[in-house]
């Protein structure tokens, strides 16, 4: 940690340090997805790329494939039937997959020395997480823009850009960002 303002630097952090942010930033954008009607989630994503139903249903797979990577899992991902849920099944259903994210993270951590291979790799998803947690709250467009994103989320947030820019980075999970229209603006 640096002295000065108490932000452990990145080559420092570990998951238990990024956990009371992921907390956060969970909580807003569960406060926010509560807050839409069904009308409200028929209207357009910021990024342009579908509806605010949409951009729900993303973060809920996204959050659901990193609970599947952190527990080393390879398998087909299931049918996705987010769109069609109503609207209170799909707030459960983007709960569920925030809390088993956040609930993943915690277990790994606290199993892991921080210098482990698969600690880094638990740092990578919690980072990469956290990044779309921010991410997805923006590109609802209910008044969260990128200015809004915490100072503590900015560093997962731009080391989201800067791998989904990088050409070896291509077949990667972050190789394409469905964000880029966020900062196009």
């Amino acid at each position: 940690m640096t002295m000065a303002s108490g932000v452990a630097r990145l080559d420092e952090q570990r998951v238990d340090d990024l956990l009371p942010q992921l907390r956060a930033a969970s909580m807003r954008l569960l406060t926010a997805v509560l807050r839409l009607g069904d009308d409200e989630l028929s209207a357009s994503a910021r990024s342009a790329l579908g509806t605010r139903r949409h951009v729900i249903a993303r973060m809920a797979r996204r959050a659901d494939r990193t609970v599947r990577a952190l527990d080393g899992e390879d398998g087909p991902e299931p049918a996705d039937r987010l769109l069609a849920l109503a609207p209170a099944d799909l707030v459960a259903a983007l709960t569920s997959s925030l809390g088993g994210v956040l609930g993943a993270l915690a277990e790994h951590a606290s199993g892991m020395r921080p210098t482990s291979p698969a600690a880094r790799l638990a740092l990578a998803h919690a980072r990469e997480h956290l990044a779309w947690l921010e991410l997805s709250h923006v590109d609802l467009h209910v008044g969260y823009d990128m200015h809004d994103i915490p100072d503590a989320s900015l560093d997962a947030v731009a080391a989201h850009f800067r791998d989904a820019r990088d050409p070896s980075a291509a077949s990667a999970p972050a190789g394409s960002s469905p964000f880029a229209p966020l900062i196009a603006d």
